[in-house]
């Protein structure tokens, strides 16, 4: 239930107003939380706008009825905002800390759909974490050293769509790999490439990730099932790493 208490919305106001946040809100008095430089808050809205484009492109008017799962929710940003306009949203994070900033900021936006969980991709499956509609993987798989199989996870919780962003690799590589014998002969489908990730808060958990290629994505998608995969594009304003293509939104769709 929605906490509405004057005194403790005005207790999360003043601790929210002491935190270092990763994203901006306005809070119930009209205050706005520390948040991010220009440059990262620009990204934060390309990003919705996006996401919201793909939403009521695909859904149209049965977006209210639609569930969604947001896969490394971080502070409930994204969530939120699927929140107001979907039926439900399920966060998941692996940091404690951010999934209790979530909580406590879903009750200063009044939002009462949302459930935030601490839980690791890797761990979730469809038989304890039931599948939704449209499933959110924003900013996760470029700090994973096992790409392909956070998005298989993704994939067997996603019913309809899957929308993706990532940090993308910056070459493509052609050709083929021997194949068990120099007379066969398997076609390179894409690349991923190493980088050591970071310990910060935003960054991975283990100090390795692996960076996928746009036509890497493309294939690990089609061969999860998904019939489409659209590489989302940018706008003539959208942040430069979005206009240059080393940042990628992509949208995977069960059926065209």
């Amino acid at each position: 239930m929605l906490d509405t208490n004057p005194q403790n919305l005005e207790a999360l106001e003043k601790w929210a107003l002491t935190r270092d946040w990763f994203y901006r809100y306005q809070l119930p008095s009209g205050a706005i939380t520390p948040g991010p430089v220009d440059e990262i808050l620009r990204l934060h809205e390309a990003r919705r706008d996006t996401m919201l484009s793909v939403l009521s492109d695909r859904f149209g008017d049965r977006l209210s009825q639609i569930d969604c799962i947001d896969l490394a929710s971080h502070e409930g940003f994204f969530s939120f905002e699927l929140a107001r306009r979907t039926r439900s949203v399920r966060g998941v994070d692996v940091r404690s800390d951010s999934v209790e900033a979530a909580r406590k900021m879903a009750i200063l936006q009044g939002v009462t759909n949302t459930d935030f969980v601490t839980r690791n991709v890797y761990d979730l499956s469809v038989a304890s974490f039931p599948p939704a509609d449209f499933v959110l993987l924003y900013g996760l798989i470029y700090h994973t050293e096992d790409p392909v199989r956070v998005l298989r996870t993704a994939s067997e919780l996603a019913r309809d769509t899957l929308l993706i962003e990532t940090q993308v690799a910056a070459l493509e590589l052609g050709g083929d790999v021997e194949w068990g014998h120099y007379k066969s002969r398997k076609p390179i489908e894409g690349i991923f490439v190493v980088i050591a990730d970071d310990h910060h808060r935003e960054g991975g958990t283990t100090g390795i990730a692996l960076i996928p290629s746009v036509s890497a994505l493309r294939f690990v998608l089609g061969q999860m099932g998904f019939a489409t995969v659209h590489l989302i594009a940018p706008p003539a304003d959208e942040p430069e790493q979005l206009a240059r293509g080393r940042r990628v939104i992509i949208a995977a769709h069960r059926t065209n």
